[in-house]
């Protein structure tokens, strides 16, 4: 299993600009992802 996290920005239609963290899980199987799961949270 692999981690990443980060930081991002994006616009939405209805809100306005936002900010989020981030983290995505990848889970290998014979040496190729077999999952991927991601979570965001709401940055103030």
């Amino acid at each position: 299993m692999v981690v990443t996290t980060g930081e991002g920005r994006g616009v939405s239609v209805e809100h306005g600009p936002f900010r989020f963290a981030f983290n995505d899980l990848f889970t290998f199987r014979d040496g190729l992802i077999a999952r991927v799961d991601s979570y965001l949270v709401p940055l103030p």
